[in-house]
């Protein structure tokens, strides 16, 4: 049996997906699975992956109607077979020894999840300026619930893991990566190691970049995980982890030059818990950003 099965979604990344394919290619782990979901691309990069697939007996490609990435992804881990799973986002890039790596940290079979460190490029491959978030490891879904800090292109997968939870919801079309994460973490063992093991390209996703409909599905994927899960986080997580989101949705509104429900948002923060610094800062930020806007409908 193949050791790793690798999932790639695509949808019209014409001028990356040769890239993405390549990495994946010029892996020094050779015993790999590729199976490319196409999404009702249309533009050629099916086309290119089908070409590389008649190059390379390893890679599949799977043509469907456009559904959605988390659909996409669900075809793709049920129509592979290796234990192991990773994921590569069709415009991103992985580093050569990225396979090698993890199998090697996977042969301790109490990692569920592990992942690493990715860093961002721009459309022409050009490193972006980031300041890097936190990673956590171990039991991670009280960290989870402030912010998403997993690097999905950089994680791999036990199977058994993906599949006692039914892997991602189809229904969620923004963050379904970021759910996948919260419904594992309730048992899963995840692991970080700080080695370099992709590149994620930035200026090309649309979805990733409304941050309007993200913060509303982000919204709602916190709202079911602690419906629930009422015996895993108390009231003080909740309190903290609402206060937490609309500081973070207030900074963001208010960098986008809305005020006015920047502070409206922050104000929101403090009502669910006003001794934490989260929402105060929020406000001060949204307070100082500028004119008000009529933007608090």
């Amino acid at each position: 049996m193949t050791s790793v099965s690798i999932v790639m979604a695509n949808f019209n990344r014409e001028a990356f997906i040769a890239i993405a394919i390549e990495s994946v290619r010029e892996q020094t782990w050779t015993d790999w699975e590729l199976l490319i979901v196409d999404d009702g691309s249309t533009d050629g990069s099916c086309s290119i992956a089908e070409r590389y697939a008649s190059l390379d007996p390893r890679i599949r490609v799977h043509g469907q109607s456009n559904a959605g990435q988390a659909r996409a992804r669900n075809v793709g881990i049920a129509g592979t077979r290796a234990p192991l799973v990773c994921f590569i986002d069709s415009d991103d890039v992985w580093t050569p020894p990225k396979l090698e790596r993890q199998i090697a940290f996977m042969s301790d079979p109490s990692i569920d999840v592990l992942y690493g460190e990715e860093d961002l490029i721009d459309e022409r491959g050009n490193p972006v300026p980031e300041i890097k978030m936190t990673r956590h490891a171990g039991s991670i879904w009280r960290a989870l619930l402030a912010d998403n800090f997993i690097t999905f292109s950089t994680t791999m997968v036990r199977r058994a893991a993906l599949e006692r939870v039914g892997g991602f919801d189809a229904e969620i079309r923004r963050a379904d990566d970021y759910d996948l994460w919260l419904r594992l973490s309730v048992f899963a063992n995840f692991q970080y190691r700080p080695e370099l093991w992709g590149f994620y390209r930035v200026g090309t996703r649309q979805i990733s970049r409304d941050k309007t409909g993200r913060f509303a599905s982000n919204e709602r994927i916190l709202r079911r995980f602690l419906d629930e899960n009422p015996d895993l986080a108390g009231r003080e997580v909740v309190r903290s982890t609402w206060c937490r989101f609309y500081a973070r949705q207030a900074r963001s509104l208010a960098a986008s030059g809305q005020r006015l429900r920047a502070m409206q948002t922050a104000a929101k923060s403090l009502r669910w818990d006003p001794r934490q610094p989260f929402g105060w800062r929020a406000l001060a930020r949204a307070t100082l950003s500028g004119p008000l806007d009529n933007q608090g409908d």
